[in-house]
């Protein structure tokens, strides 16, 4: 007994001991800029104990604690991304109204860090950087990075720091909900050059992520280009390149697909099989005068097996979230492609007409399963025999 009494304030002692956590002077960036922390952005803290161990949000809405820890900006909980004893990645609530210092505190298992004074900005425009290229993307969803934009093109440069938007995020949610655009339309430069700016506005997928759709101008020359984006007066800080390309490097060569193929192809004449994947197609002809500015999933084969894109739902030109994307199973069966099975997915496109043409829903075999897209940028595994769902990626 006497053990235990002399234990009791000996643990007392040493919790009172524990470190309370701290962060450092100028700790606290933009995640993309490393400039000002903006709000409604995403954001880097730097210090010392700010958490016990690493750990990452798994849903959305992001939590406002993880791991025991949590921030506030002039006491208004921050959604947090990811925590460690380093750093934290977390978003600058929109709730923020107010810019210039704001006090950050940050709490540990019940220890409160010492109230940070920090500058806190409209404007922090920059982009994300993968080794130093702008992370970017082409309407295939191949990263610039890996298969440069070529001129003509219209490609998504994911930023920060660019401000409010119409209609007003939420604190911690993604956008599938509704497009919304930035209130103040920056300009995108490439070599000091202005670029056509289509979309400026939240990504839909992914929480305190800007996205801004932009044309690479005719009669670029392949280069690493130089990326600067402006707006409310400032300019992005940190030099971003971004790779351009001679042309396209398919088989047709260009948009005229004025190239071709020494291989004969099948007679065009002859169909094996009439399935009707998008019953929506007359109504997006009627509502896009006659054109079909749609990209479409090739089917994929494998063996006797067939799996297609489908599509149901309502047309909508100012909102394609309206149509419901599936995937569909045929097989071979006496010279007649047979339905097997349909998986509908709770994916579905960002934006309207008014923005680009519709994204592709595209569907991938591997490891002997079917990869689908969902919802929040997941991941569906589908058994391709059945059609049922094996497990979701995050």
């Amino acid at each position: 007994m006497s053990r235990w009494r002399t234990l009791v304030p000996l643990f007392s002692i040493v919790s009172g001991l524990a470190q309370a956590p701290s962060v450092n002077p100028g700790g606290v960036v933009d995640a993309a800029s490393y400039g000002k922390p903006a709000i409604g952005s995403l954001i880097s803290i730097f210090g010392s104990g700010l958490a016990t161990q690493p750990e990452s949000a798994r849903d959305i809405p992001l939590p406002i604690s993880l791991g025991g820890v949590s921030v506030t900006f002039n006491g208004i909980a921050a959604p947090l991304l990811y925590v460690s004893p380093g750093q934290i990645n977390a978003q600058l609530p929109w709730e923020v109204s107010s810019v210039g210092l704001v006090n950050l505190v940050v709490t540990n298992q019940g220890r409160t860090s010492a109230p940070q004074p920090i500058r806190v900005s409209s404007f922090s425009p920059g982009a994300y950087l993968l080794n130093g290229q702008a992370v970017a993307v082409n309407l295939d969803g191949t990263l610039v990075a890996s298969q440069p934009a070529t001129p003509g093109d219209t490609i998504s440069i994911f930023a920060s720091g660019l401000g409010l938007t119409d209609p007003p995020a939420i604190s911690g949610n993604n956008s599938l909900d509704l497009l919304r655009r930035t209130s103040t339309t920056p300009s995108v430069l490439l070599n000091g050059a202005p670029v056509p700016v289509t979309f400026s506005g939240l990504s839909p997928q992914f929480v305190g992520v800007y996205q801004l759709n932009v044309v690479v101008p005719s009669g670029s020359p392949p280069a690493i280009a130089a990326l600067q984006i402006q707006v409310g007066g400032f300019t992005s800080p940190i030099l971003a390149t971004l790779a351009i390309g001679a042309g396209w490097l398919q088989w047709g060569r260009d948009a005229q697909h004025a190239n071709s193929v020494g291989v004969a192809g099948q007679d065009l004449s002859h169909i094996l099989a009439n399935i009707v994947y998008d019953p929506l197609a007359p109504d997006e002809q009627a509502a896009n005068h006659g054109e079909l500015i749609v990209h479409y999933q090739v089917p994929l084969a494998d063996g006797n097996d067939v799996y297609m894109e489908s599509k149901s739902g309502i047309y909508d030109p100012a909102r394609f979230a309206t149509q419901t994307w599936a995937e569909s199973k045929f097989s071979w069966r006496n010279n007649t492609l047979v339905a097997e099975w349909s998986y509908a997915s709770d994916w579905k496109a960002a934006g309207s007409t008014n923005d680009f043409w519709e994204p592709v829903f595209h569907a991938a075999l591997g490891n002997d399963v079917l990869y689908v897209p969902g919802a929040s940028g997941s991941l569906i595994e589908v058994n391709k025999l059945t059609g049922a769902v094996i497990q979701r990626f995050a």
